[in-house]
């Protein structure tokens, strides 16, 4: 057995004594390295979304990079798995912005929640971003023949 196995089996045997929303909220308050991993599959397990939305509002609030970084993860994914969010869980999305480590998360939510459950930032959101999506298409479509052209105009010479 090597290092990585015996610290990989280190790891498991830690995540596996972390179950319960109690032990999930015991993990986040001693700031525990793998507190986002487990709020990460209480929203794959739980089918409960008032139980699983103030762990993962929890962690998006979490002082560490990492422990934050999951959170955001999670919420993506609970919107793939429930297709909404809490208010606090928009808020903080919208706090950390569509850029940086929120970003999958937002786009997450412009994928997977129906537009009249949308709250008005995130209804924006969406619109730039089928502007954007619009425009990289429309220029891309068009550079591509335009380049073409000039290279057979550019032979001809």
């Amino acid at each position: 057995m090597t290092d990585h196995d015996a610290t990989a089996a280190e790891l498991d045997r830690r995540l596996d004594a972390v179950r319960t929303p109690a032990e999930v909220d015991a993990s986040l308050d001693r700031g525990d390295r793998l507190a986002g991993t487990a709020v990460i599959r209480m929203v794959l397990r739980c089918p409960d979304l008032a139980l699983v939305a103030p762990r993962v509002e929890r962690a998006l609030h979490a002082p560490d990079l990492y422990t934050r970084q999951l959170g955001c993860v999670a919420a993506g994914d609970m919107t793939r798995v429930f297709g909404r969010l809490s208010p606090g869980i928009y808020a903080r999305l919208r706090e950390l912005g569509p850029h940086h480590e929120a970003q999958d998360a937002v786009l997450d939510v412009l994928t997977f929640v129906p537009w009249a459950e949308l709250p008005p930032w995130f209804r924006w959101r969406r619109c730039v971003s089928g502007v954007q999506g619009l425009g990289q298409r429309l220029y891309y479509g068009c550079a591509d023949p335009l380049g073409s052209l000039l290279q057979r105009v550019r032979r001809r010479r």
